[in-house]
C-alpha cells in the first residue's frame, strides 16, 4: 500500500527502517551469498524472536518514521494492518518478518535454505512459525517447508490478497 510515486524508494525505506530499528536489534538475520569467490549477497531473512520483544517505544518511533514515507497513503496502510491483524497467533511465535532473495538467484534453493535456518531457531526455542505473504508463488514455497495457510484475505480498498501461514512447533 505504497504510493506509486517513488513507489521503490518508499519501499526500500519502509524495509531499511523496520529491519534496521526492529528487525536486526530485536530479531535475529541470515544472509545467503553467492557461491562464487566473494560472492555476492544472493537473499537474506529476518526474523522476530518471541524471546527477545520489541520495546512499545521502538513500535512508536517506526511508526512515527512509516507515516512520513506513506505519507498520504498511511491511512491505507494502517487499515491493511488492521485487517491482517486478526490473522496474526495471539500466543509465542517466531515471526519470518522478510525473506527475499535477488531475482539473478532464485530457483536455486537459496530461499529454502534461508527459511531452513529460521526454522531452525523455532524448533530450537520449541515455538510454532508465523508469516504473511501476498504471493501465490511463496504459498508453495511455504508448503513445501511444512507452513499451512491459517487465513486468508484481501487487503481492504483494492489491496493484495494476504494468506496467513503457519508452521506448528515440532513435539
Amino acid at each position: 500500500m505504497v504510493p506509486q510515486d517513488r513507489r521503490a524508494e518508499r519501499l526500500s525505506a519502509l524495509f531499511a527502517l523496520t529491519v534496521g530499528e526492529v528487525g536486526l536489534p530485536f530479531g535475529q538475520a541470515w544472509v545467503a551469498r553467492a557461491p562464487e569467490p566473494g560472492g555476492s549477497v544472493a537473499g537474506g531473512v529476518v526474523v522476530l524472536r518471541p524471546d527477545r520483544p520489541v520495546p512499545a517505544h521502538v513500535w512508536q518511533r517506526v511508526a512515527a518514521a512509516e507515516a512520513e514515507v506513506l505519507g498520504e497513503r498511511r491511512r491505507v496502510s494502517e487499515q491493511a494492518d488492521a485487517a491482517c491483524a486478526g490473522l496474526r497467533p495471539s500466543e509465542p511465535h517466531l515471526i519470518v518478518a522478510t525473506m527475499g532473495v535477488r531475482p539473478d538467484h532464485r530457483r536455486r534453493g537459496v530461499a529454502r535454505a534461508l527459511l531452513e535456518q529460521a526454522l531452525a531457531l523455532a524448533d530450537q526455542l520449541g515455538v510454532p512459525a508465523y508469516l504473511e505473504t501476498s504471493s501465490t508463488a511463496n504459498v508453495a514455497l511455504y508448503q513445501r517447508s511444512g507452513f499451512g495457510v491459517s487465513g486468508h484475505l484481501h487487503v481492504p480498498g483494492g489491496g493484495p490478497p494476504v494468506w496467513a501461514m503457519r508452521r506448528e512447533a515440532p513435539g
